[in-house]
């Protein structure tokens, strides 16, 4: 509106002070008499909605918060910082915390292990540099290059602003453990020099320049690997990984080349012994086993060629039976426990089977060394989840004694395993009549181990996905199986006569309308209270829609004014919903999925495909093992990939180099052998080969060569 010069914007202020005036709204009657209010009719309560569910939390009831960091900020910072604010809430109002998952302790520790692991490289590394060298200024002198190269391969990660995470934390581990190579090389050739009669200076140049190209070489051979490998754009995450843990490891080295090749020569004229050391009478020992060894081999091509066969062909044995991942599950220390009840069950009922669950768990807490139990349960349906205490951090060659004593069949007396756990829990849980309970590993919806069926028929695609199910069953390593059927709850199906409907007046689109305000209500107008915004919500009172009886008895307006139940014009049938169906290449879509506690996702598909041999379906429907099963075998295509890429690149670069064809494939043909220790190895101490396994192999393709 205006008045004279001005322009006035107009909003109606009209909301309900109190709740008395939402008492006092008055209602038409159909009868045409006076009208009635709303407190007449129904009673307006102030007060939280009703919860279908229950939570606890080892036993009492609780509630959950997620707390979530913004994007730029720092995890760790994060985590401290809400963990001393839960503390000062604690103290405050005597409110307790139980943190179930904090991802900054797993950040902290992962850091931790990789800073503790290169401690232990480092140390390793100055005690083989002193026993060859037998010179203690130089060996600190070459350790000390160590630092070094990480104050330059820091510097880097400052200006490309990069923070040190689990990624570049390990390829700062992986280039320190490599950057005494090239000082230990320049090192040893300086002191034969020396050890000619040349003096110092003389040595250190002659020295440095002698194998300045075979240090740059190798270095550059392990460059060359990733630089092709950052830049590939088959596998994104591959290739995000490969850079993070990349450059590190690439400025790393070539700070390496640039010590060895200024600052080491200037050392040792410094700082070196001016006589030397005889070698140690264990040296000499080796040298002439070696010089035997090696004259042997000379005199007996064919025989070393048989032995080179021999030992490259049992790789075949360790690489067919080592346990393989497709690298997305989480390491953790938990598990859950599902369960689901028949349509007639009430909440009570349930809580029973909950508590009988609850209570049994709680007796294990000492053997299964449990932390915490979360319990949530509806009318039908529940979970637990469950928390282990974590185990102790292990040092590496405490891992190392554990796993060969278990792989020899005498394994180490401790606690049991989370694998040992679920299948103890799955022998010994509570079992009721009815109620299906199964114990899971996860709670994603694809764990990897899935099965997919297609077809165009709900019912036809149901019968099959229980015969997938019952030979699902049958597979050792699998404890339990479910399907998104199992999901689906007992529906009651109103189908109207439209015919009878229309000749009462009433609209199928109002009765639908209807039916779905009396039984889950509609959402009304806000309620303002001072300055908050309350929800007003309308439905009928729970005693009046429990039943099918009062569902058929639901009235309805005619056209001449009278009342007319639904069941006057419709039907009902009560059925087992088809729970969720999602459509894919226009065909429908169900899955019957597997858990289990093995890590061997490699041999489960083989054992997968076992089971589903022979297994006959319909013209028209098919099967396959989902989408996770496909990146799996992706990662293995972009792997030899990968490999391929490293080894041309390698070859490639030392022809430039050698100016040669044939001597590189003399140099290429120790990188079979790296294989051989990969793959006895990670069998020998029953290690999955996962994402980071299959990345520390590319990474060997250009250190075997050094």
């Amino acid at each position: 509106v205006q008045e004279g010069d001005k322009k006035y914007f107009v909003r109606s202020l009209a909301r309900y002070r109190h709740m008395d005036e939402i008492r006092r709204i008055p209602i038409r009657r159909s009868d045409g008499l006076g009208p009635v209010m709303v407190k007449d009719v129904a009673d307006v309560l102030y007060g939280r909605p009703p919860d279908p569910g229950s939570w606890r939390i080892n036993g009492k009831e609780a509630v959950g918060l997620d707390v979530y960091k913004e994007s730029s900020a720092n995890l760790v910072g994060v985590s401290g910082r809400v963990k001393e604010e839960l503390k000062r809430i604690d103290a405050d109002t005597g409110t307790k915390f139980n943190i179930m998952w904090d991802q900054g302790k797993a950040v902290r520790d992962s850091i931790s292990n990789i800073r503790n692991t290169g401690i232990w490289g480092a140390l390793f590394a100055a005690l083989v540099l002193l026993f060859f060298l037998r010179a203690i200024r130089m060996t600190a002198l070459i350790t000390l290059s160590i630092p070094l190269c990480i104050m330059m391969t820091i510097s880097v990660l400052y200006f490309l602003d990069w923070s040190l995470n689990l990624l570049t934390m390990m390829g700062l581990m992986v280039g320190m453990g490599m950057v005494v190579d090239n000082a230990i090389v320049i090192v040893e050739n300086i002191y034969r020099m020396r050890a000619k009669g040349m003096d110092a200076r003389e040595a250190s140049v002659a020295g440095a320049s002698e194998v300045g190209m075979a240090i740059s070489m190798a270095t550059l051979t392990t460059v060359v690997v990733f630089l092709p490998l950052m830049a590939m754009t088959g596998d994104m995450w591959l290739t995000f990984r490969l850079t993070r843990i990349g450059i590190p490891v690439v400025v790393s080295l070539l700070g390496s080349l640039f010590v060895a090749l200024i600052f080491i020569p200037l050392a040792a004229k410094s700082l070196g012994r001016h006589t030397i050391k005889e070698d140690p009478r264990s040296i000499r020992g080796l040298r002439r086993q070696y010089h035997v060894g090696l004259r042997w081999i000379l005199g007996h091509r064919r025989d070393a060629t048989l032995i080179f066969i021999i030992l490259f062909a049992s790789v075949f044995y360790p690489a067919a039976n080592i346990k393989e991942t497709t690298g997305r599950a989480r390491v953790n220390n938990e598990f859950y426990i599902r369960f689901a009840a028949p349509p007639h069950f009430r909440k009570a009922e349930m809580e029973r089977v909950a508590g009988q669950i609850e209570a049994f768990l709680d007796r294990k807490r000492e053997p299964y060394h449990i932390e915490t139990v979360r319990l949530g349960y509806w009318r039908q349906r529940g979970f637990i989840r469950v928390y282990l205490q974590e185990e102790p951090n292990r040092a590496w060659w405490q891992q190392f004694y554990r796993s060969v004593r278990k792989k020899v069949g005498f394994p180490v007396e401790g606690r049991m395993t989370r694998a040992e756990v679920i299948e103890d829990v799955k022998k010994l849980i509570p079992r009721f009549v009815g109620v299906r309970v199964s114990v899971q590993t996860s709670w994603r919806s694809d764990p990897g181990v899935s099965v997919f069926l297609y077809g165009e028929d709900v019912d036809v695609l149901g019968g099959l996905s229980e015969a997938v199910r019952q030979r699902l069953e049958g597979i050792p390593d699998v404890v339990s199986v479910d399907s998104n059927l199992e999901f689906a709850d007992n529906e009651v199906q109103v189908l109207i006569n439209k015919e009878q409907a229309r000749s009462y007046g009433i609209s199928p689109q109002a009765v639908g309308r209807s039916i779905s305000y009396q039984l889950r209500g509609v959402n009304l107008a806000p309620y303002y209270d001072k300055d908050r915004e309350i929800s007003v919500r309308l439905f009928m009172d729970e005693n009046d829609r429990q039943t099918l009886a009062q569902l058929k008895s639901f009235p309805f307006p005619s056209k001449t004014g009278t009342q007319v139940p639904l069941s006057a014009f419709a039907t009902f049938n009560v059925t087992k919903g088809s729970g969720s169906i999602r459509r894919e290449g226009g065909k429908m879509r169900m899955w019957v999925r597997a858990h289990t506690t093995k890590e061997d996702m490699k041999g489960l598909y083989a054992q997968i495909d076992r089971a589903m041999d022979g297994f006959a379906m319909p013209r028209g429907y098919s099967w396959n093992k989902g989408e996770t099963y496909s990146r799996f075998r992706e990662q293995e295509d972009t792997m030899t990939f990968a490999i391929t890429m490293a080894i041309t690149c390698v070859f490639l670069l030392m022809g430039v180099l050698f100016e040669s064809f044939v001597l590189p494939f003399s140099v290429l043909l120790s990188i079979p052998f790296a294989f051989l220790g990969v793959y006895w190895i990670l069998f020998l101490t029953d290690t999955v080969m996962g994402e980071m396994a299959r990345m520390g192999i590319i990474l060997l393709i250009g250190v075997v060569v050094n």
